[in-house]
Order: C-alpha cells, then structure tokens, then sequence
C-alpha cells in the first residue's frame, strides 16, 4: 500500500500513528521506513507520559547503533499504548 506522497518539498512534515502492544509482549520492534528520506525525528509519548526521541533518515545513518540496513530503522519498546510523532524533513520527494 502507498502512504503520503508530497512531492519534491522542504517544508517539514508531520505524521502521528498510535500504537497498542499486549502487556504480556515483551519484544522490542523494528519500525521500517522504507525511503530515503534525510532527517526523521520520532517523538513517542509512552503510557506515562514519558517523551522519548529517536533520530534516524541519511543524516544519522552513521550515528545509528542499529544494524547496517538498506531502509531505515527505529528501535521501538513494547510499552503499552503509545502515540508516535514524525517530523520528517527532507530536500528530495516525501513519501511516508
């Protein structure tokens, strides 16, 4: 399926999804963003509350700690219901 096509843009874009994982799973989660884009923050506001901010996109590419792989990564917690905010900003087209 295809998401949001904006076209060649440097406005920066903001997308939100919320998520809702089983007190009995415990894993950690690999979101996939499956395009080049340079600079995604992620703002996840975990059922406490809590803020955490993840970097990813070309310009941390070298920064990550995840492993080496051709779309990026984020590394999520499974912590309950949480809403995640993306701000995405990018000098070539913007699909998310």
């Amino acid at each position: 399926p295809q998401g949001a096509v904006f076209g060649y843009s440097t406005d920066t874009f903001w997308f939100r999804i919320k998520r809702d994982c089983l007190p009995t799973d415990t894993r950690n989660r690999l979101l996939e963003i499956a395009y080049p884009l340079e600079s995604i923050t992620a703002y996840v506001l975990d059922s406490a509350s809590k803020l955490h901010t993840i970097q990813a996109g070309e310009l941390f590419r070298k920064k990550s700690n995840l492993p080496k792989y051709r779309n990026h990564l984020i590394s999520l917690e499974s912590v309950g219901k949480e809403d995640i905010y993306f701000k995405v900003k990018s000098r070539t087209s913007i699909q998310f």
